[in-house]
């Protein structure tokens, strides 16, 4: 493979921009550039560009894409080539306590969908729990009620079970304190869970991938997903010529490289489980508070 020159721009893994930080994004576009602080190191701030002749493509990272379908056309008629993650689990609010309710994403699914293609959305369900209220049976009943109503506005699905970060572990251990038990499934419960995933997957024209689950590849009609993935790209549009080189951020992962230009600790949907926020109450809501569109920094 070439060496690519542009670079994929991730929107974001560490917060959700479409559905926050809208306002920002089109400022982002308008100057060409995004400025982004290295989490580890204050002091080191990269210069992103963001013009259409350095952008591979835009991979967006969402729960709620509404609030940024102002931005969409723009995108088409610059050129960019992109393509969205929409993350939908219909958890009780004991797990996801801030997020759009299933028939507001289901229609807005649908509406974008509509305009920029199925192709061009994929369904995450993401992280797979597995607790006292949401059990392996749930999960089926729940699967299916989702992808039933998502058929025809996607045409993939990439699911994992939660990995337990420290912070997460943390979050997850306080849902004990109001009566919910978390649970582990045996490597043979979950092969039985996907394979039932998988099924009514196909049954309503969706691909099932696994991220980060390799041990799970082996069941019937599971890919191994690349949720930064350069051959997708180029299936989706041919014109792109040549895409980064695979680069993983962890174990088992397969994603092309790419360049975040969001922020962790700056996301307000409160999900328990989220491993990109310490303090929703707390830092998340101050850092939204001092976020100043006009800034080339998120944050």
């Amino acid at each position: 493979m070439s060496k690519c020159k542009q670079k994929i721009i991730s929107v974001s893994r560490r917060t959700d921009v479409p559905a926050f930080y809208s306002t920002w994004f089109a400022k982002r576009l308008d100057e060409g550039f995004a400025e982004v602080v290295n989490p580890f190191n204050a002091n080191q701030v990269n210069k992103i560009s963001l013009h259409p002749q350095d952008v591979s493509a835009f991979v967006f990272w969402t729960r709620n894409a509404r609030p940024f379908f102002s931005n969409i056309h723009r995108l088409v008629d610059s050129g960019y080539r992109f393509y969205f993650h929409w993350t939908l689990n219909n958890y009780p609010h004991s797990l996801e306590p801030k997020n759009p309710s299933a028939a507001r994403v289901i229609a807005a699914f649908h509406e974008l969908a509509h305009g920029i293609t199925s192709e061009k959305i994929i369904w995450r369900y993401d992280p797979i729990i597995l607790s006292s209220e949401t059990p392996l049976q749930w999960h089926v009943e729940n699967f299916h009620f989702l992808a039933e109503h998502l058929s025809g506005a996607t045409q993939r699905c990439i699911f994992s079970f939660v990995d337990l970060y420290k912070k997460t572990k943390y979050a997850l251990k306080k849902l004990s304190e109001q009566g919910i038990a978390l649970f582990d499934a045996s490597e043979d419960d979950q092969r039985k869970l996907v394979a039932k995933l998988a099924e009514i997957s196909a049954q309503n024209g969706i691909q099932l991938a696994a991220c980060c689950e390799d041990a799970l590849l082996p069941v019937d009609q599971i890919k191994k997903a690349r949720c930064i993935d350069g051959q997708y790209l180029q299936q989706i549009y041919p014109d792109l010529p040549d895409v980064p080189e695979p680069k993983a951020t962890r174990s088992q992962c397969g994603c092309s490289a790419s360049v975040d230009i969001g922020a962790y600790d700056s996301c307000l949907f409160g999900c328990v489980y989220c491993y990109a926020n310490r303090d929703f109450a707390g830092r998340s809501r101050a850092r939204f508070q001092a976020h100043n569109p006009e800034d080339p920094r998120l944050i």
